[in-house]
């Protein structure tokens, strides 16, 4: 196996510090390792499942990793008072009305806000309440 194009033999602290990324592995590897490590729990498992986009895996992982506790939905969205779909998010925590968006979903940013969520992006600080999570 160690002599195959395709192994990569890495342990689950290098690629939450990242110490692989200097070495001429391919990145593709070095990524898809992550994932599989990274979603070892039922609950970020069947989130990676229902995501497609590559920024919305890489943010996935990022958060699990971060030791966050996974959202209750994928693809969240937002509707008034009639159930008209007023904004979109990636990941919810619906209990705490936190939203997670990408880059394209930030133009929901106030409508989120508006309707009592906190919002947050890759790059932004993670509110408190949903940190600390085991599943």
């Amino acid at each position: 196996m160690q002599f195959s194009e395709n192994f990569a033999g890495v342990t689950r602290a290098g690629i939450q510090e990242s110490v692989y990324s200097s070495l001429p592995v391919s990145e593709s590897l070095i990524q898809e390792a992550a994932i599989s490590v990274v979603f070892e729990t039922e609950d970020w498992l069947s989130i990676k499942e229902e995501l497609f986009d590559d920024e919305a895996i890489k943010f996935a992982i990022k958060l699990q990793s971060m030791n966050v506790k996974a959202p209750s939905s994928v693809g969240y969205e937002l509707t008034d008072s009639r159930g008209a779909v007023i904004a979109e998010c990636e990941m919810a925590w619906e209990e705490e009305k936190v939203a997670a968006l990408l880059p394209e979903q930030w133009e929901y940013k106030a409508v989120f806000e508006k309707a009592g969520w906190q919002v947050f992006t890759v790059n932004n600080n993670i509110p408190s309440s949903i940190k600390g999570g085991m599943n």
